[in-house]
C-alpha cells in the first residue's frame, strides 16, 4: 500500500510532535494531500548534484516509537492496539497515539472496524472510530458501550420475562373461565 510521507528536518534541534505538522498541515493542505507519516531525519541526503537522494531516505516506520508496557493495558484496550498494530502494520501502539497521526487512512479504519467488530462480537459505529482516534478513548468509549449493552440486554430479558409472566396469567384466568 503506498502512504504519503513527510520527511521533515527539526530547526534549531527543537522538533515538532507529528500531531503538531498533522495540526498545521490540516490548516494548509486538503485532507487527501496529508501525510500519513512523519519521519523527522538530521538532514536530507543528496546526490552527487545536490539534489535529494530519495532513495537514501530511511523508510518510514508506522505506529509509535516509544513501547508502552503491554500489562498496563485493560482487556479492551489491547484489543483495539492489537487491531491497530494489524491493520497499521506496526511493531508498537501507543495508548494515546492517534491512528491517523501514525499511518492511518480513512481505508484503514474501515478495516480496523470490520475486525474491532468481530473481535468484540457487536456492531460498532464507524462514526466512533472517527471520534476517538486513540487507543485510550477507543477502549474507553466500547467499554462504556459494553456495559450499557448488558444492561440493555439484562432490561430485555426482564421485559420478556413480565410479558411470559402476564400471558400464562391470562391463560390461567382464561382456563379457569
Amino acid at each position: 500500500m503506498k502512504r504519503l510521507v513527510a520527511y521533515y528536518v527539526a530547526q534549531n534541534s527543537v522538533a515538532p510532535r507529528t500531531n503538531e505538522l498533522s495540526e498545521f498541515l490540516s490548516t494548509k493542505l486538503p485532507p487527501w494531500m496529508l501525510p500519513s507519516v512523519y519521519v523527522l531525519i538530521e538532514n536530507f541526503p543528496l546526490t552527487p548534484h545536490g539534489k535529494i537522494d530519495y532513495a537514501a531516505l530511511p523508510e518510514p516506520v508506522t505506529g509509535s516509537a516509544q513501547r508502552e508496557s503491554v500489562s498496563n493495558y485493560t482487556d479492551a484496550e489491547d484489543k483495539v492496539a492489537g487491531v491497530w498494530r494489524e491493520v497499521l502494520g506496526a511493531k508498537y501502539v501507543d495508548l494515546d497515539d492517534n491512528f491517523f497521526d501514525i499511518g492511518g487512512t480513512s481505508l484503514l479504519l474501515v478495516m480496523a472496524h470490520t475486525k474491532l467488530e468481530r473481535l468484540f462480537q457487536r456492531k460498532i459505529s464507524v462514526a466512533d472510530l472517527f471520534a476517538y482516534t486513540t487507543v485510550r478513548k477507543l477502549s474507553k468509549r466500547l467499554s462504556l458501550s459494553t456495559a450499557s449493552c448488558e444492561a440493555r440486554d439484562s432490561s430485555r430479558e426482564n421485559a420478556q420475562k413480565q410479558k411470559t409472566m402476564f400471558a400464562r396469567a391470562r391463560a390461567a384466568r382464561k382456563a379457569a373461565r
